[in-house]
């Protein structure tokens, strides 16, 4: 009996042996493939890192082109001269180069520069057509300003005819000496147009540099206060003509000078109505509604793609270059701390391990039967202890996950609440109880309203989140005595001991309050809602089954009604109306 004992042992260490050899063998292999892909990898990452540095250059020199093309469309549009119409002509056109440049670029991962060199290039393209515009408007001072128009065929026209008019008048006056009060009068209207047209040069000069444009108002006001009096003056010197009949003055003078003052004023409110909208610049409403936009669209998707950029960068070299850095010199160490471990565990695996262990096994194996007076040899005392303790903390370790364990089956683990087992193991402990003591208790089913569209639309992520918030809104609204359950889906179950129909219908009043108020989800504010069916015990039914059906059927009543909650009817107790509902 003792001999095949000791063939078997012997046996043992040959086959150990052997193991630790193949082993050993294994770890050389793997670290010689390892050293060869950790090499493999480090070219590609090399020739990936060399690739985004192509994509970085021309896409920051596209960035660098449009900005300075933009800065000189800017420039040129408050001081039209050839150096900045050849800046923007020239960026645009380098940021067409480095586009097309960009395309030649082969792809790596997921980054593809021929896609977005295509459709930069056709954005450019589009944005040169709109600075083209730009320019050529701002060279056209008629285009540029509609106001213009009037102030060439209207006002320039009509100041001619007032100061012509005017001035031949005075110098028939102040030649006759015959009326020197009229003479006055012409001499202040000539003051006042004066102050009328000076004033409106400010008012477009302000205007057209646009270095005060919240004095617009007060200029354009001053002007209108200048015509005020002009007209007053007018009128004055009407009066004086009735009393004492300035025969110098023919009976269209005056007339005339009227007309080109109203007339000038009219047109003035037309330019003033043009200046006080947004387009007062024919250019506004093309750099706002085109040029600009598309400049921050390229500027967006160059951004864009930089960040990816940066992503496959991140990804290359944080999982390659460490790799290769790494690997290779882990694995090695590991080999030789591995055959050192071989070795070192084969002279001393029998007298550390083995014999040790089978002590320790034969103590607590006699430990089990109650022996007394077990013996454990002075050589393997601490391990012996070691491996008791481990084994009382394997023990300790093996209840405890069996205690989360049982949580966990009967718990839910999205929301944490009970689960259908644990809430029908408290149902037939509430229905127990009760048939002892008497008294009633509820059971409320309540069903999510358009949770499914939730879902649908912004994901289940959003529509789990919409569970944890109502379970923990349905945790604070209840009493402590309560039990909330989530039975699947969007699905709840509500046990209420020791409540009759009045209580019931208070606590699902305070829920439907609680489920009216909306859920913040991200940055959506979402309005759920709830259907709830109420069932008592025992006046609706005699066990617990039957009441979770009747407080179920009261629940497809509430959502189809839409009227929140309903309590179970002698209707819905009828067999054949619980067939109809299914």
């Amino acid at each position: 009996m003792s001999t095949p004992n000791k063939k078997m042992l012997y046996s043992l260490r040959q086959i150990y042996l052997g193991f630790a050899a193949l082993i050993g063998l294994g770890v050389v292999v793997l670290v010689w493939g390892a050293q060869i892909y950790v090499l493999n990898a480090g070219e590609s990452s090399t020739a990936n890192i060399n690739t985004r540095d192509a994509l970085l250059q021309h896409s920051r020199q596209i960035k660098r082109t449009l900005w300075e093309a933009y800065a000189g469309v800017d420039a040129y549009l408050l001081k039209p001269t050839p150096q900045f119409h050849q800046q923007v002509t020239d960026n645009l056109a380098s940021a067409k180069k480095h586009t097309d440049l960009l395309a030649t670029v082969p792809p790596i991962h997921e980054l593809n520069p021929a896609a977005i060199a295509l459709t930069i290039s056709s954005e450019l393209s589009s944005l040169q057509n709109h600075a083209n515009q730009l320019l050529a408007l701002r060279t056209n001072g008629e285009a540029l300003y509609p106001s213009f128009k009037l102030i060439r065929d209207v006002l320039r026209i009509e100041n001619i005819k007032f100061t012509t008019t005017l001035s031949t008048t005075i110098d028939e006056l102040n030649a006759s000496y015959i009326h020197k009060d009229g003479y006055q009068l012409f001499l202040r209207l000539n003051h006042n147009w004066t102050q009328l047209t000076s004033s409106f040069h400010l008012y477009l000069a302000n205007r057209l540099s646009g270095f005060n444009e919240p004095g617009l108002v007060g200029q354009a006001t001053d002007v209108d206060e200048l015509y005020q009096q002009l007209s007053r003056t007018l009128y004055q010197i009407r009066e004086f003509d009735r009393t004492y009949r300035i025969d110098l003055i023919n009976s269209s003078t005056l007339d005339d000078i009227e007309e080109s003052a109203m007339n000038w004023y009219r047109s003035f409110e037309e330019i003033k109505h043009i200046h006080a909208g947004n387009y007062w610049r024919s250019d506004i409403p093309l750099l706002e509604n085109h040029f600009r936009p598309l400049f921050n669209n390229i500027v967006k998707k160059l951004h864009d793609f930089d960040r990816q950029i940066d992503a496959s960068a991140a990804y290359d070299v944080g999982a390659l270059s460490n790799v290769a850095d790494n690997i290779g010199n882990t694995l090695w160490a590991m080999t030789m701390i591995g055959l050192i471990f071989i070795a070192v565990v084969y002279l001393f695996f029998n007298r550390i391990v083995l014999q040790p262990i089978a002590l320790v096994a034969q103590a607590l194996t006699d430990e089990s039967r109650n022996k007394v007076n077990i013996q454990i040899p002075r050589l393997c005392t601490t391990e012996t202890q070691s491996l008791v303790d481990a084994f009382s903390e394997m023990r300790r370790q093996v209840n405890s996950r069996q205690t989360e364990l049982e949580h966990q089956a009967l718990h839910d683990s999205l929301t944490s609440l009970p689960n259908r087992a644990l809430i029908n193991d408290r149902l037939e402990q509430a229905v127990k109880s009760t048939r002892r003591s008497g008294g009633s208790f509820a059971l409320i089913m309540m069903d999510l309203d358009r949770f499914k569209e939730i879902n649908d639309t912004l994901g289940h992520q959003a529509g789990d989140e919409v569970l944890c918030q109502i379970s923990k809104r349905l945790n604070k609204t209840l009493r402590d005595s309560d039990t909330v359950a989530r039975l699947g889906g969007d699905e709840f179950a509500i046990l209420l001991p020791t409540a009759d129909g009045e209580q019931a219908t208070h606590i699902a009043d305070k829920i439907t309050t609680m489920m009216e108020q909306p859920l913040q989800i991200k940055e959506h504010k979402l309005y759920v809602g709830g259907s709830l069916g109420i069932a008592l015990f025992p006046d609706h039914a005699n066990d617990s089954e039957s009441l979770l059906q009747r407080a179920d059927v009261a629940m497809y009543l509430a959502k189809r009604s839409n009227s929140g909650y309903a309590f179970t009817t002698q209707i819905m107790m009828s067999t054949a109306y619980r067939v109809s509902r299914l």
